[in-house]
């Protein structure tokens, strides 16, 4: 009984993790601009989240390492700079954690593979 008991429990945690799961990624601005915002959502979802710079401005050369709710899929990636510059990228696989989005020169936003830096 006991042993029943303790695989229903891992396995009950198990699925409140996936739901309630996030993922880690590090936002380094190798571009000319000013990063304001950063949201992220699921590809699927539509609307944009928070910002989750909380009111952090990223300079060039600046990173940081933000969370968003989630588990592993596919992201958009919504970056504001002023000036009403937007910086887009769709269906970004985000899963393992330790990932790169690196903005580029240009306002190019790119994945760069998990502890590539």
């Amino acid at each position: 009984m006991t042993r029943i008991l303790l695989v229903f429990c891992l396995l009950s945690s198990r699925g409140a993790w996936a739901d309630g799961g996030s993922i880690a990624f590090r936002v380094v601005n190798e571009s000319e601009l000013l990063l304001r915002e950063v949201h992220v959502t699921p590809s699927t979802d539509g609307r944009w989240g928070e910002d989750l710079l909380q009111g952090v401005v990223l300079e060039p050369g600046q990173q940081r390492s933000l969370t968003a709710a989630g588990d592993c899929g596919l992201y958009d990636i919504l970056i504001v700079a002023p000036g009403g510059t937007d910086l887009i990228a769709e269906e970004v696989e985000f899963c393992e954690g330790g990932d790169v989005i690196a903005v580029r020169p240009g306002g190019r936003i790119e994945k760069d593979p998990a502890g590539d830096r």
